[in-house]
């Protein structure tokens, strides 16, 4: 079950705030402030160590998970754009194959926009969209060039179907490639390490170390939820769209008015 941004984000940070300062307010019943004054040095001193630590393993994923999503949008870009190559060569081709190879490639990019976009949000992939392409390969290998100029837009036309097969496997592997389980534990143990360590600081008002440990653990869980929104570059409210795709359709038909225009 995917939960929708907002109530995820509520949980995430809502419920990280208040257990830690449900924490810390049990912490302070059971040891008063000036023992806790004792150790403010040596606490001082690995709370900080620790907060550089797990800053930069934060910052690191947070890097990694952006860079993902934004290596996502190129490949489903890319996919797109090869695509519409396959279009503008197939007049090039002899008939019928230049007119099979179009509505190929044009029942390919509705099948992408109408199933598989929405299969990869739940992490799966479209079987009727892998027969598509696998029909438009069939289609284009059946084509018999009978000259060189046909013999050099068969081969361009096959180096864009490539592009366009080795992308969707790229972009199929990343809408279910994310954050695994042990870096999300040594996330959180970091993130609770962290928290913790506010604890043994004895401010004399309670409502001020509360203030602050919880600005602490909203901005930790922020983070987190950041991770989490981008994690899966094709699941979620943040999720890529298909907008490059459905950018293809249009642009088969201006292709189509251009070429009627000319005739």
């Amino acid at each position: 079950m995917i939960l929708p941004l907002w109530l995820l984000g509520t949980l995430l940070v809502g419920g990280t705030t208040l257990a830690t300062v449900a924490a810390l307010w049990w912490v302070r019943r059971l040891v008063p402030p000036e023992r806790l004054r004792a150790h403010h040095d040596v606490g001082g001193f690995i709370l900080g160590v620790i907060g550089a630590i797990y800053a930069i393993l934060l910052a690191f994923v947070v890097l990694v998970v952006w860079e993902r999503y934004g290596e996502a949008e190129i490949i489903a870009e890319r996919e797109a754009n090869a695509l519409i190559d396959i279009y503008r060569l197939a007049p090039g081709l002899p008939e019928p194959i230049k007119v099979k190879i179009r509505a190929g490639a044009r029942d390919y990019a509705k099948r992408v926009i109408a199933a598989e976009w929405p299969a990869m949000n739940r992490g799966a992939i479209d079987d009727g969209t892998t027969h598509a392409l696998d029909q438009l390969w069939r289609d284009s290998m059946g084509v018999k060039a009978e000259d060189s100029r046909e013999t050099a837009i068969f081969g361009h036309l096959l180096d864009r179907l490539i592009d366009v097969s080795d992308n969707r496997q790229l972009r199929l592997l990343a809408s279910r490639t994310g954050i695994q389980g042990t870096m999300w534990l040594v996330l959180a143990i970091g993130g609770v390490a962290t928290l913790v360590f506010t604890f043994y600081f004895g401010v004399e008002r309670f409502a001020v170390q509360a203030g602050m440990t919880a600005l602490l653990a909203t901005l930790i869980s922020l983070v987190l939820f950041l991770i989490s929104a981008l994690n899966f570059p094709f699941t979620g409210d943040l999720k890529v769209e298909s907008e490059a795709m459905q950018t293809t359709l249009v642009r088969f038909d201006i292709i189509e008015k251009h070429e009627a225009s000319e005739h």
